[in-house]
């Protein structure tokens, strides 16, 4: 994933006291971070497509871009929702 609002820390070779996040950028500081849930599809060759969660740790402009796409899922109640059928998205990937 690619934020415009960041650098592509992803090619920088300095990596001396950096974490890269899920998303791929450098933090250096794991508080910098936030820990999210995301609305995904897995599929298998068995059960076809399924809604899943992915559970990751983004830099802030990240999370930030995927809350602003309605793609986060912030309760367990909306996990559950979504895990279930009830959720807004039936779009398949």
């Amino acid at each position: 994933m690619t934020n415009p609002d960041t650098t592509d820390d992803r090619t920088d070779k300095t990596t001396k006291g950096a974490i890269f996040a899920s998303c791929g950028h450098k933090i250096y500081d794991i508080s910098s971070g936030v820990d999210i849930r995301i609305r995904e599809w897995d599929c298998d060759a068995i059960s076809g497509f399924r809604r899943s969660v992915t559970y990751a740790h983004y830099c802030q402009p990240c999370a930030d871009m995927l809350g602003a796409n309605g793609d986060l899922i912030e309760t367990d109640e909306q996990e559950d929702d979504w895990l279930s059928g009830q959720g807004t998205d039936d779009e398949q990937a």
